[in-house]
């Protein structure tokens, strides 16, 4: 089983565009400006995975690929990023396994 946790804090920047307050933000939130904390808990989702949990297994890539794009849609919701799609399955997958191999002992 996967379990995952979301914390969820909204705040407030001036900014140009959305673009500039993804940036401001995520360098506040690198600073230790914003502690997301038990407080911001905003949900969990449990996953069964079946088989081999590595990374090479077809039912765990695919359930990771199925949690980016829930991601990336929570994290897309703003006018700003209307329009724009995530990542195929194949440039997700060519992404992860560049990322797995980097990351191999």
């Amino acid at each position: 089983m996967t379990i995952t946790e979301t914390l969820k804090l909204t705040v407030e920047v001036e900014a140009k565009d959305p673009k500039e307050a993804e940036q401001l933000v995520s360098d506040n939130w690198r600073n230790e400006q914003y502690v997301l904390t038990a407080d911001n808990f905003a949900g969990a989702e449990f996953a069964a995975c079946e088989g081999d949990l590595t990374h090479n297994d077809p039912a765990h890539i695919w359930q990771s690929y199925l949690q980016y794009l829930r991601d990336w849609a929570d994290s897309h919701r703003e006018i700003g990023f209307y329009g724009t799609t995530p990542a195929c399955f194949d440039e997700w997958l060519d992404c992860e396994h560049r990322e797995a191999d980097a990351n191999a002992p």
